[in-house]
């Protein structure tokens, strides 16, 4: 029913808090996927954590069916985040479309894009105007997929997520011939083989369908239990045949690095199993495993900044059950003495492996590339707070009257916590931020140790004090090397460590 010309595979992209999931709300609507009698609210916001905060952390796929000059279109649209801490979803998304609409808030300005007024759509996702007109657009404007329906099945995995009933479901585009129920298909970077055992399309629900022809977009279930044997970026092919496996989906770098532990040490494993079942489903955070003296065996995760740190965690414990314990993230690089030790550099993430200065040649610190457009009225405000944060002026641009853009380079260290929180109350929310990764550079950097004891009180209901303890400061476990010999006195001393990490 829907050859190539007849497909269309598009994205919406702007920036946090313009309307992205409203309007996809609205293009559901139209097409007939949702009924318009509902109060449709961030329909495909699915997530628990997206309903809390109000954004969009997943990018979520739909299949929309539009009729235009006589013909029937498929449409399928994916709708992506926009804060920057998630645009690993957004670049892998892109990978599977052909083009996007780039949907801008109404007191931004053409000047600052430079497009023409002319291909400029005016549209109320709230009102539910101008919709018809994006439709069609979409089929005027963005071109159909490349494929052949003739040659050997091939398709790329571009997101996937795991349930305990049935296993891995892996979201694909096809990019050649087609694939049916039954038929036995190949992982790319595994090389394990599953019979496929369901089809099917988001809509936004899943709905099963026979079969997935070339430029479609769609799901397969494989009774695929274990996560590693299954990788965003996959090509799948059947099994069998000789193809060209299609161009890996480049992987985002991580920005800072955390230390996540079970807050109950007896639940380790479970929470490795969350964590590895998560990382399906989130492919940009990077782990290796980690320990601490306090706190046991953990992981080292690596993210894109921290409120990818906090919407992980908060998964974490939303969809796996998972109460963890997360240190301070931070990310330096240290350069050994070339005289003693070699030239050798390594990546400082956790502040315990702080290495010792006079080993150390130098340290280098990660830098980022910022750029700030806001309102005239607010640059004031702005350039304080930047120049706090040890923030380097590169460029200043007027865009008109009205808007300034702004160049910063930046220490990664001094944006990761609540720079973005502090813009937004400075500028009353017109502000807007970005930021690339731009290398290390030398800085001068010190490892504080803060030691501090915790006082106990208990208070009857009039305040009145009636018992107080003082913990001391947890120290070097000094119960490390007692092997053997006054038992009594090794189980004291482990019994005061627990009891301090407890409290």
């Amino acid at each position: 029913m829907f050859p190539l010309k007849n497909i269309r595979n598009f994205g919406i992209i702007a920036h946090v808090d313009h309307g992205k999931s409203t309007l996809s709300d609205r293009l559901m609507e139209f097409a007939g996927n949702i009924s318009k009698k509902n109060k449709n609210e961030q329909v495909l916001d699915k997530l628990q954590v997206e309903r809390e905060r109000g954004i969009t952390v997943k990018a979520q796929t739909v299949s929309l069916f539009h009729e235009y000059n006589g013909e029937m279109f498929l449409l399928n649209l994916i709708d992506t985040p926009g804060h920057v801490d998630f645009s690993s979803e957004v670049n892998r998304s892109l990978v599977a479309c052909q083009g996007v609409v780039l949907l801008v808030d109404s007191n931004q300005l053409t000047s600052l894009f430079g497009f023409d007024k002319k291909d400029i759509l005016k549209v109320s996702a709230k009102q539910g105007t101008g919709i018809v007109d994006v439709m069609n657009s979409v089929i005027e404007k963005i071109p159909p997929p490349k494929g052949n329906l003739n040659q050997h099945f091939r398709a790329l995995q571009y997101d996937s997520w795991y349930s305990k009933k049935q296993g891995v479901t892996c979201l694909v585009l096809v990019v050649d011939g087609s694939i049916r129920v039954g038929d036995e298909i190949t992982s790319s970077s595994s090389s394990t083989s599953y019979v496929i055992q369901e089809l099917g399309i988001l809509y936004p629900e899943e709905i099963s369908v026979k079969k997935l022809f070339a430029g479609q977009a769609g799901y397969f279930k494989a009774n695929i239990k274990n996560p590693k044997d299954t990788k965003v970026g996959d090509t799948w092919f059947k099994k069998g045949t000789t193809i060209e496996h299609l161009p890996m989906i480049s992987q985002s770098k991580p920005m800072v690095f955390a230390g996540i532990f079970p807050s109950d040490r007896s639940k380790t494993e479970d929470l490795r199993k969350a964590i590895e079942k998560l990382i399906l489903n989130d492919s940009s955070v990077n782990i290796s495993m980690d320990t601490s003296p306090a706190l046991g065996q953990g992981w080292r995760l690596g993210f894109l900044g921290v409120l990818h740190m906090e919407v992980f965690c908060q998964r974490l414990h939303n969809e796996f059950n998972a109460d963890v314990i997360v240190t301070a993230p931070v990310r330096i690089k240290g350069k050994n003495n070339i005289k003693k030790y070699g030239s050798e550099e390594i990546i400082i993430s956790n502040p315990s492996k702080f290495p010792d200065p006079a080993i150390v040649e130098e340290y280098l610190e990660p830098m980022v590339l910022g750029t700030i457009i806001t309102p005239e009225e607010y640059y004031s405000p702005i350039l304080n707070m930047c120049m706090s944060r040890r923030g380097e002026q590169k460029n200043i641009t007027y865009v008109d009257k009205k808007a300034i853009v702004l160049t910063y380079k930046f220490p990664l260290g001094e944006i990761i916590m609540d720079f973005f929180n502090e813009l937004k109350i400075l500028s009353s929310g017109y502000a807007s931020f970005d930021y690339e990764e731009i290398g290390y550079e030398p800085s001068l950097l010190k490892r504080y140790i803060v030691l501090f004891q915790i006082s106990i009180q208990a208070c009857t209901d009039g305040k009145k004090v009636v018992a107080r303890e003082n913990i001391k400061a947890l120290r070097k476990d000094v119960a490390a090397k007692l092997y053997g010999g006054d038992v009594t006195r090794r189980m004291k001393l482990l019994q005061r460590q627990k009891k301090a990490r407890r409290t």
